[in-house]
């Protein structure tokens, strides 16, 4: 499975709805393509440049798009975690950077503004790389990005799936056709780099306990003497027993899922979370399975994204920022929306939050007000299997 790692970030001027919408939208072609089991997509959003190796680190993606803002110097901007203003992130920085980690990376498209120059110099060391040779549009720049990731998605190299994306700009008269550039590095022939199937992966949880059991196993099994002493291979015994019983719970959560992924292809859930990646881990459990998502950082990209979509759950985090209840405040508003089905409404907090706003939560009508991770996957199969 390719993974595709969306960070954008958020200067003090631009309005952070807008990216989460190309995201977002990119995320719908995804799942419409015929290659939607192969591409994951990843998402941090309002990202600081500090956090921006920790990111490529964690995720290990074999595409890294970049959503936001260029300067005219050709440095893409950041804003500071800690005083809110605009800092520049000059090409030379990202060379250094592409060069120690860009070796697993097929990909780094910067949607924006000035980062031709940028694309240019990350090529050293990537193989393909889309950047912007002057300003763009954002209606520009959403159209050019997701058609790109679905043809990608449909099975076309990135030289068709960017040739594409330049089309798709003429079909719809945008006059800015000429502006992305895909920067290839020497050697590097785009029209052969196509997304491909991928050997199917274990379970997150069992390669661990498969390793300590084969290690066990051996020890057993071997014909060396070492081995004397009664009471160490009655240990090595138990532990056997012990890891066969862990991988046997493993295996029997599998046919549960097993059950539920016809349905779950029909099942698109928003989550509102200001740290989007703290819940990765549950997302890709059901991502795995065909559930789509979709991320709001805020309360105000949530309605509109609850506007424009029908989805089957809403799962909220209780405070973000200074606002201790914003989680209140949307059940509130959903509440009150002239929409024609209102989706059910989890609080998903910390047990703090919900000692001290849980009761507000039920009493606007939340489904489960819960911190804990088995109670929330639960009520996830309980709106699945509905």
């Amino acid at each position: 499975m390719f993974t595709i790692l969306f960070l954008s970030a958020n200067p003090a001027q631009s309005d952070p709805s807008d990216l989460i919408n190309e995201c977002n939208r990119i995320n719908q072609k995804i799942r419409a393509s015929a290659g939607r089991e192969l591409l994951k997509l990843e998402q941090r959003h309002d990202i600081s440049i500090k956090w921006l190796i920790e990111e490529l680190l964690n995720y290990n993606p074999k595409i890294l798009h970049f959503s936001g803002h260029g300067s005219e110097k050709s440095a893409l901007l950041f804003k500071n975690e800690n005083t809110g203003q605009i800092e520049e992130v000059p090409p030379s920085a990202l060379v250094k950077l592409f060069k120690v980690l860009g070796k697993e990376i097929n990909l780094v498209f910067l949607n924006a503004c000035y980062s031709e120059k940028q694309a240019r110099a990350i090529a050293e060391h990537v193989d393909c790389v889309i950047g912007m040779s002057t300003t763009i549009s954002d209606i520009a720049a959403l159209e050019f990005g997701s058609t790109f990731y679905s043809s990608l998605g449909f099975g076309r190299s990135i030289e068709d799936a960017f040739d594409l994306a330049l089309v798709q700009l003429e079909l719809l008269s945008i006059p800015e056709n000429t502006i992305p550039k895909l920067i290839v590095k020497e050697g590097i022939d785009p029209s052969k780099i196509i997304i491909k199937e991928s050997p199917p992966q274990l379970s997150p949880i069992m390669p661990s306990l498969l390793d300590d059991l084969k290690k066990i196993q051996s020890l057993l099994e071997t014909k060396n003497n070492n081995i004397s002493n009664r009471n160490d291979n009655k240990i090595l015994k138990n532990l056997t027993s012990y890891y066969n019983q862990k991988i046997e719970e493993a295996l029997q959560e599998l046919p549960r899922l097993g059950e539920l992924k016809e349905k779950a292809t029909l099942i698109k859930i928003l989550w509102v979370d200001d740290f989007p990646s703290n819940n990765k881990s549950i997302m890709d459990i059901y991502k795995n399975i065909g559930v789509q998502f979709d991320i709001a950082i805020d309360n105000e990209s949530a309605y509109d994204l609850l506007k424009m979509n029908k989805y089957n759950l809403v799962i909220t985090d209780m405070g973000r920022h200074s606002q201790n209840m914003a989680g209140i405040l949307l059940i509130k508003n959903i509440n009150q929306m002239s929409i024609n089905t209102k989706p059910p409404v989890i609080f998903y907090a910390s047990e703090k939050s919900i000692s001290m706003y849980g009761s507000f939560a039920r009493g606007e009508g939340a489904l489960y007000v819960t911190s804990s991770a088995k109670e929330l996957i639960m009520a996830i199969n309980q709106i699945i299997s509905a």
